[in-house]
C-alpha cells in the first residue's frame, strides 16, 4: 500500500525531471561532444558541468527517498510502528543492519524508563532490575499503567512488567553484548514488541 508521502514524492520527481530537461536544453548537449571541447572556454565547461551535477544530485536525492518505499517498509514504519521505532531503526533496517536496528530501540526503551524512574525516586537502576522494580505494582513508586484498583488492572501492570523485564534479558542484553545475528523476520518481530513498549511508556 502506498501512502500520500509517496504520491508527493512522485510529484516532486516530476518537477525535478522538468528542471533537468530545461537545463539540458539550455546547456545544449551538442557542445559536450568531445570533438568540440577544444573550442569551448574552460570556465564555461565548468559552469555547465556544475548545472548538470546539481540536477543529477536532485535525482540521486529522489532515488534515496524512493527506495525507502521498497517492499512497503516505510508505510509499515509510518503507520503501524511507534514514531520512535521509525526514528531509531528504519534506516538500519533498510540497509539490512537488523541487529543494530533492534539494539537502538531497546537501548532507548531502557533509557526512557530509567529516566522516568530516576526522576520519580532518585534511584538509578538499569535493565532487568530496573524493569522489575519500576513496574512492580506493590512498589509505592511504581510507574503505573492504570489505577491498580482491581485485580485485572494489577494483572495488566504485572504483565507489562515482565514484558519490559523480559525484553531486557532476551533482546537488549544479547544485542548489546554478544555477537549474534538477526534475520529480517526476527528483527521485525522484535521491533513490533519495541513499538508496543514505546506506546506503553507514553502512558506513564
Amino acid at each position: 500500500m502506498i501512502n500520500n508521502n509517496f504520491i508527493n514524492l512522485k510529484e516532486n520527481f516530476k518537477g525535478i525531471m522538468d528542471e533537468l530537461n530545461s537545463s539540458l536544453k539550455i546547456i545544449d548537449f551538442e557542445w559536450m561532444h568531445p570533438e568540440n571541447w577544444n573550442i569551448i572556454d574552460n570556465e564555461e565547461i565548468i559552469i555547465r558541468l556544475r548545472i548538470i551535477n546539481e540536477e543529477c544530485q536532485k535525482i540521486r536525492d529522489f532515488l534515496k527517498e524512493y527506495l525507502k518505499f521498497d517492499d512497503g517498509l516505510t508505510y509499515i514504519f509510518n503507520t503501524l510502528f511507534h514514531e520512535k521505532v521509525k526514528e531509531l531503526a528504519l534506516d538500519d533496517f533498510q540497509r539490512g543492519e537488523y541487529l543494530n536496528a533492534v539494539r537502538k530501540v531497546f537501548i532507548e526503551i531502557n533509557h526512557q524508563v530509567k529516566e522516568k524512574y530516576k526522576n520519580r525516586t532518585g534511584k538509578e537502576l538499569d535493565g532487568y532490575k530496573l524493569m522489575v522494580e519500576a513496574f512492580n505494582p506493590d512498589n509505592i513508586d511504581v510507574l503505573s499503567l492504570n489505577s491498580l484498583s482491581s485485580e485485572s488492572e494489577r494483572n495488566i501492570q504485572n504483565g507489562y512488567r515482565w514484558f519490559f523485564a523480559g525484553s531486557m534479558l532476551a533482546i537488549r542484553n544479547p544485542s548489546a553484548h554478544e555477537n549474534i545475528t538477526l534475520n529480517k523476520k526476527e528483527a521485525f518481530h522484535y521491533l513490533s514488541l519495541g513499538s508496543e513498549l514505546f506506546y506503553t511508556i507514553d502512558k506513564l
